[in-house]
């Protein structure tokens, strides 16, 4: 366990249920106009893709990253127990979702920052 983290684990686990709803509700922007738009309603999905792309940029960064600095077979064991994080929470219901999804803007920077600020680095 020494290449693992736990608080790393959950970190990175959560930060990908969160651009994975994220993700799912931009999908949901597009394909509803069921109102009229306002200002918020066109803003908000390029405000969520814009946070997915920068999200999932920063997430292959951190796996290489994590590969690099602690040993090369890790990011494989991360991406998969994040798969499993996305199986367990993809079940919340579709309120909850939108409500994870609107608070993950501001919260996947402070798991992200709390992933690279968790990496067990072998010195």
């Amino acid at each position: 366990m020494e290449n693992f983290n736990l608080i790393n684990i959950f970190a990175f686990g959560f930060f990908t249920v969160i651009l994975g709803m994220q993700a799912e509700n931009v999908k949901h922007f597009r394909n509803t106009a069921k109102f009229k738009p306002s200002d918020w309603d066109e803003a908000f999905p390029s405000l969520l893709n814009l946070s997915n792309i920068l999200g999932v940029l920063i997430g292959i960064t951190y796996l290489i990253y994590y590969g690099i600095s602690v040993v090369w077979w890790a990011p494989f064991v991360l991406f998969l127990i994040a798969g499993v994080f996305q199986k367990i929470f993809g079940a919340i219901k579709t309120p909850y979702k939108f409500f994870i999804c609107r608070i993950g803007i501001i919260i996947w920077p402070l798991l992200a920052f709390l992933m690279f600020y968790t990496i067990p680095l072998n010195s």
